[in-house]
């Protein structure tokens, strides 16, 4: 694989050379590096090419701080290149605006992240994954469930293709189903009713005198659904990809609880079923992530 990069300052340490190194020695992924942005169209007609990464600022005379913005667009408006990733770093990322309203193939990312860093993202953003696919994870009761149902009847509706997890499959093919997937949707049950373990440890506490009725209870998914999210998690590079349908009734026993510090805007509450506001929330959530829904 291989990409095209545009910066004015490829100097030997700088940040865009040491990507392309991190690039080429940990990933065996090539970056072209050009400081001209004639040098770069002329390059970019000898493609294909599977990724495309920018600095933010041209300098000099003709200084232009929205230089990278202007040249995605453009590149964007190539019928040949519709879709491709394309990444914007820059120095100065504090001071971004948010009105640019970019496709999702398009992302901004800050040169405070170190290349080594920035080149495991390049890696996993331009390895295959199918659009069209959406890894489920949920423990069978919740697959057996009107929730799991509706759900997977709506992906289907729009075209998705949805893959199960298995609890017991051999990591490796699960894995392999994982790198594949577009996105990753958790069904967040009240599976395992827990209690309060500060509260049974606490020094003043008199275990032999037990008082069940006094604990404060919680409910949490099913440990493998929680095993499972973290391999998600993994394989899409952090909080990217995920989006956790957490159920959340009435009653404390009924509300499934997540301590893993998820986004709020990667987390859909239902309350005995998936209705149209929740399906309405979901299907953003996975364009958003690219997801291909027809």
């Amino acid at each position: 694989m291989k990409g095209l990069a545009w910066d004015d300052n490829i100097k030997k340490r700088s940040y865009m050379n040491l990507l392309g190194e991190s690039l080429r020695d940990d990933r065996n992924i090539e970056l072209k590096l050009t400081s001209s942005d004639k040098v770069f169209a002329k390059e970019l007609n000898n493609g294909p090419w599977d990724f495309i990464v920018l600095d933010l600022v041209k300098e000099g005379p003709s200084k232009d701080e929205e230089f990278g913005i202007k040249l995605a667009r453009r590149i964007l408006n190539l019928s040949t290149y519709p879709d491709l990733p394309i990444f914007i770093i820059t120095d100065h990322y504090d001071t971004l605006s948010d009105d640019y309203e970019l496709p999702l193939n398009v992302r901004i990312r800050s040169k405070g992240n170190p290349p080594h860093w920035m080149s495991q993202e390049i890696s996993r953003a331009i390895r295959f994954k199918d659009r069209k696919k959406v890894f489920l994870i949920a423990t069978q009761q919740s697959e057996e469930s009107s929730v799991a149902s509706d759900l997977i009847d709506y992906l289907k509706k729009h075209g998705l293709k949805v893959v199960n997890f298995v609890p017991g499959e051999e990591l490796q093919t699960t894995l392999s189903k994982m790198r594949e997937s577009c996105a990753y949707v958790v069904i967040s049950n009240s599976d395992d009713l827990c209690v309060n373990i500060d509260q049974v440890l606490a020094d003043d506490y008199d275990i032999e005198r037990l008082d069940e009725s006094k604990l404060v209870h919680f409910a949490q998914p099913d440990q493998r659904v929680l095993y499972a999210a973290g391999l998600a998690t993994g394989v899409s590079g952090g909080d990217q990809g995920l989006v956790f349908l957490q159920r959340w009734g009435d009653l404390r026993g009924d509300r499934a609880r997540l301590d893993l510090n998820i986004p709020d805007e990667m987390v859909i509450q239902f309350h005995d079923e998936i209705g149209l506001k929740e399906l309405k929330s979901l299907r953003e959530k996975l364009q958003r992530l690219n997801v291909d829904l027809s």
